[in-house]
């Protein structure tokens, strides 16, 4: 048996003819996707802080000569005591899982391929219905990957659903979003957006959603940061460790499952 170490994060670049050789030669393949996903989870939880409390605005504000603003404070939920809505348990999504657990929010998950007992063990909510995450939740947070079930999965209903003053992120795949249909709703100006990600990327300079006030954009840095990267190196060398060792390694590829990669 060979192993591949693939630390960038994402095994897609693998084509899905060598994935077939792969397997046909039972060469193993390990990704530090996970590593990644430590990073995107700090920035996922801190852009929900970020934006509940509207510190964007109240900056703003404050950097023209004002103090505080009724708008900006009022009633407004936080993250505190939250239900969260998240699209997919993929590694993402169980990282933000795990730092949602300090503040005691509800959690709903909306995974085809989530089992009850894992929901169970995670803590979480399973939902059958994409939608019903979308009318419960005070955030909702996009962690899917890019295949082909999870095409455009957000549009205009969902987006519809989501209540006034929610936050909405999308830190995963521009192409789970339909993005002409977060820009109808964006101009209703009912929720804060983030995205560190869309289709294309970049945007167009001239595109609406960069102009709008409610709309958070940063140019797909949501992985980067010291911690998962250094993380990169010390699980690369495990699975080496643990390959030659003869025992399994965390983060290995499941090639039987390669389509759900993305």
């Amino acid at each position: 048996l060979k192993l591949i170490a693939h630390s960038a994060g994402s095994v897609l670049g693998l084509l899905d003819d060598v994935v077939d050789t792969l397997r046909e030669r039972e060469i193993r393949v390990f990704s530090a996707r996970r590593c990644i996903a430590y990073n995107v989870a700090e920035a996922t939880i801190g852009t929900m802080i970020m934006l509940s409390r509207r510190w964007i605005d109240h900056v703003g504000n404050t950097r023209g000569g004002g103090w505080r603003n009724a708008e900006f404070t009022a009633g407004r939920q936080g993250l505190l005591g939250a239900t969260v809505g998240l699209v997919s348990a993929s590694a993402v999504g169980r990282e933000v899982i795990a730092l949602l657990a300090a503040f005691r929010t509800r959690v709903l998950v909306y995974d085809p391929y989530l089992t009850d007992y894992d929901a169970g063990a995670l803590g979480v909510e399973r939902v059958e219905d994409i939608d019903e995450l979308f009318t419960a939740s005070d955030f909702v947070s996009l962690h899917a990957p890019s295949i082909p079930a999870t095409q455009n999965i957000v549009g205009k209903r969902q987006l519809d659903l989501l209540r006034d003053g929610a936050v909405f992120l999308n830190n995963s795949r521009g192409s789970v979003l339909d993005h002409d249909a977060l820009t109808e709703a964006a101009r209703a100006g009912r929720f804060q957006i983030a995205l560190d990600v869309s289709t294309p990327e970049p945007l167009p300079a001239d595109h609406p959603l960069r102009s709008m006030p409610n709309v958070h954009i940063t140019p797909h840095t949501a992985g980067t940061g010291a911690y998962g990267y250094e993380r990169i190196g010390e699980t690369t060398v495990d699975a080496v460790e643990s390959f030659f060792g003869g025992r399994p390694f965390d983060g290995e590829v499941d090639l039987s499952r390669w389509e759900l990669y993305g």
